[in-house]
């Protein structure tokens, strides 16, 4: 019998556990989220990357990165790891069958062989990755959709973006209320300047411009704006709002269905009650949006035109955030 085993986490040790996880999600354009147990969390495709505060200093002989070895049946897989050469240093098992054995390969790096019966913990890391439970606008997520990838916009996004913003008929799509620009561009570098201006401007009045990222092409093919405000005069309730340009090739009801729907994700990360949305009537965007729960709103703030739709739920605790 074999103890089929398989690599179920790299965990790596650290002082800021959100930060690295923020880190390696954005490099590697892959969800990832932090709990302040176990820690920071990257779904990075074939396996997670667990990231864990750690007292011990970075020069500690202790090793920073390890593998977490999942195997069917505990006992084998260690026994089988200690047949090859292996040395058992510590031991730990739960009420539910969970356990792990720290271990030294034969050059005395540590790993853990571990045991999980019931999957929960994997089911843990999973949930962790897709609901950041941060600071968006420190520590910016990346989320996924069926067709899409969102993180944060960059500068090199431009000459991608341009098929967006010097679309005449994109134009009328755009929700520039209370913006200084209509982000109408007809080259390379005014997308850039938009850009800029998006990452210079987004921090300092805390909203988060995503890239919306093709997977198939890896090519940005639009923005998505969320922020995030309190209650006030013409909202009741915490609210945020949404503002969404695309590319006319991917104006279409699949698509636009798939990036309302994070609308649902929106509530805690960026720790709202209703979301708002500027979205023309009799258009695709329109009905995708009303499919997603959205409806009317009668929002009359100073500056705001047009129609506006809204997506409330109802309160629930927030997500603790580092």
């Amino acid at each position: 019998m074999t103890s089929g085993a398989t690599i179920q986490e790299i965990s790596f040790d650290c002082r800021n556990a959100a930060t690295l996880a923020c880190f390696w999600g954005n490099l590697l354009e892959r969800p990832w989220g932090w709990r302040p147990a176990p820690g920071g969390v990257v779904d990075a495709g074939s396996t997670h990357l667990l990231f864990q505060v750690v007292p011990e200093p970075k020069n500690s002989p202790k090793n920073r990165l390890h593998l977490d070895v999942e195997v069917d049946d505990l006992a084998q897989g260690v026994a089988r790891a200690e047949s090859l050469g292996a040395t058992r240093l510590d031991e730990f098992y739960d009420e539910d069958g969970d356990g792990f054995v720290v271990m030294h390969d034969p050059e005395q790096n540590e790993f853990c062989v571990v045991s999980q019966p019931g999957g929960g913990w994997s089911r843990l890391l999973a949930s962790i990755a897709t609901s950041p439970g941060v600071d968006p606008y420190a520590l910016p997520p990346v989320l996924r959709t069926a067709s899409f990838t969102l993180r944060r916009v960059r500068e090199d996004d431009a000459e991608d973006l341009l098929a967006c913003y010097a679309a005449p008929e994109a134009w009328p799509l755009f929700n520039t209320d209370h913006c200084t620009s209509d982000f109408r561009c007809v080259n390379t570098e005014q997308v850039q300047e938009a850009i800029a201006f998006w990452l210079t401007d987004g921090e300092a009045n805390r909203y988060l411009r995503f890239a919306v990222v093709d997977r198939t092409s890896g090519t940005a093919v639009g923005t998505l704006e969320m922020f995030g405000r309190p209650a006030d005069t013409w909202n009741d309730v915490a609210w945020g709002l949404l503002r969404l340009d695309l590319a006319p090739a991917f104006e279409t009801p699949e698509h636009l269905r798939e990036l309302f729907a994070l609308a649902d994700g929106f509530f805690d990360l960026f720790a709202v009650e209703r979301i708002l949305t500027r979205v023309p009537g009799h258009t695709p965007r329109h009905e995708a949006a009303l499919g997603a729960a959205f409806a009317p709103f009668d929002w009359s703030r100073p500056g705001s035109t047009g129609a506006y739709l809204a997506k409330t739920r109802r309160s629930r605790p927030a997500l603790p955030r580092p």
